[in-house]
């Protein structure tokens, strides 16, 4: 009897190896174009919904002093400015109006909320990109620059992580530490 359970102890411990092992297997890389978008959009979520959540409401009009800052935004600025550029991108890429944007948003939750609605309709925008579609000349958003999809793919999520940086910097000027970094 002793044998037979070491024996399945062996197994037990075999099997549990191996199912670690799968676990640590990175995961496959994006398929699509719009996957790969997408992947990057989604870290870029992350980040910036954690330090929208990470201010304290109290200091969502924090905008930093120190050095030339006299015509910045404020945080709910910031936070407002991106979603704006998520749904100016997004519609480009759709060839879309831009939804109008709310201009009473007063609470930390009425601004996450108008970021998390800008970020499904950038996901939603992403997920239009195509192998057939990408490099499709579409109206530019700024400027008169000719532009495609995919160009304007890699823009948003981009050119918003510009943005994520500033937030880092009001965060920390806030006296909090982003998420990112705990």
């Amino acid at each position: 009897m002793k044998r037979f359970c070491n024996f399945a102890l062996a197994l037990v411990l075999l099997a549990s190896s191996g199912a670690m092992l799968a676990q640590d297997k990175a995961p496959a890389p994006p398929a699509t174009v719009s996957a790969a978008l997408d992947a990057e959009l989604s870290k870029l979520e992350k980040g910036l919904l954690g330090i929208a959540n990470e201010m304290p409401e109290d200091k969502y009009n924090f905008k930093p002093t120190a050095g030339k800052f006299d015509t910045v935004m404020d945080f709910a600025g910031q936070v407002n400015h991106v979603a704006g550029g998520f749904n100016f991108y997004a519609s480009a890429i759709m060839g879309t109006k831009p939804p109008e944007e709310p201009k009473d948003l007063k609470t930390k939750s009425q601004i996450i909320q108008n970021l998390k609605d800008s970020i499904a309709n950038a996901h939603k925008a992403l997920a239009t990109i195509n192998d057939q579609n990408m490099f499709t000349p579409v109206p530019p958003p700024f400027g008169k620059n000719p532009t495609n999809r995919l160009a304007l793919g890699i823009a948003m999520v981009s050119h918003l992580y510009d943005h994520y940086g500033q937030m880092v910097e009001y965060l920390r000027g806030a006296g909090h530490v982003p998420p990112g970094s705990k």
